[in-house]
């Protein structure tokens, strides 16, 4: 599945690495795992982050020529994805998508902030038994949150922002294709290039604007 940005963006568009972009040179799983947890539980409500693998950073830049991972390894590397995704508590699944730039392949993990607030990953990967923590971004880190963080994620979870919230008076019919190719082709995204072909309720669940209920598709 394609991620609704664009590599240039994230790479040449002047992004420090901040609350939402994270640079890591290599696949470092138990990193990797307490990041995705941060930006699911996403406290500020910024809309989550990205994670690009395969470019080290310096002072919170893109280091260039970059890096990039092994193509070799994509198919291992997005299941191992998976396999640390199902240890969140409770269970979250990012987007990721490989991609090619500047002769290299990154592999960008796309990871909205999640509707089940607070997230729980595993403290460490290497022990049989691990304890499980809280993590949010910080500036440019991702930390174990504070108690009275926690209480905040959990009444966040109560009160979704306006943005996220779904509509239940609301069809799929009254979304515009065409407004969405407009916005994914302003971007830069390569969800624009299949979009006519995929149709209007796939593109709209590539972009999460559409959340499936029983037995009816609501916004």
């Amino acid at each position: 599945m394609a991620i609704p940005i664009s590599v240039n963006q994230l790479i040449d568009g002047n992004v420090v690495e901040y609350a939402r972009v994270e640079y890591k040179s290599g696949w470092n799983p138990e990193d990797i795992i307490h990041s995705i947890c941060a930006f699911a539980n996403d406290i500020d409500n910024w809309g989550g982050g990205c994670i690009v693998i395969g470019v080290e950073d310096c002072d919170g830049l893109p280091v260039k020529p970059v890096k990039g991972v092994s193509p070799s390894s994509l198919d291992l590397l997005q299941k191992e994805l998976v396999n640390l995704c199902n240890r969140l508590n409770p269970n979250y699944m990012p987007v990721c998508e490989p991609v090619e730039y500047e002769g290299a392949v990154l592999l960008i993990i796309w990871v909205p902030g999640g509707y089940d607030r607070p997230y729980r990953a595993p403290v460490s990967l290497s022990a049989k038994r691990s304890d499980h923590a809280v993590y949010i971004r910080r500036f440019s880190k991702t930390v174990k949150a504070k108690v009275t963080e926690e209480r905040d994620l959990v009444e966040m979870g109560g009160r979704v922002p306006f943005d996220d919230r779904i509509n239940n008076q609301a069809e799929v019919s009254d979304l515009r294709l065409g407004r969405m190719q407009d916005y994914l082709n302003a971007v830069g995204s390569s969800l624009a290039r299949g979009a006519s072909a995929a149709g209007l309720l796939s593109v709209a669940r590539d972009l999460r604007v559409v959340a499936v209920l029983p037995k009816r598709c609501v916004l």
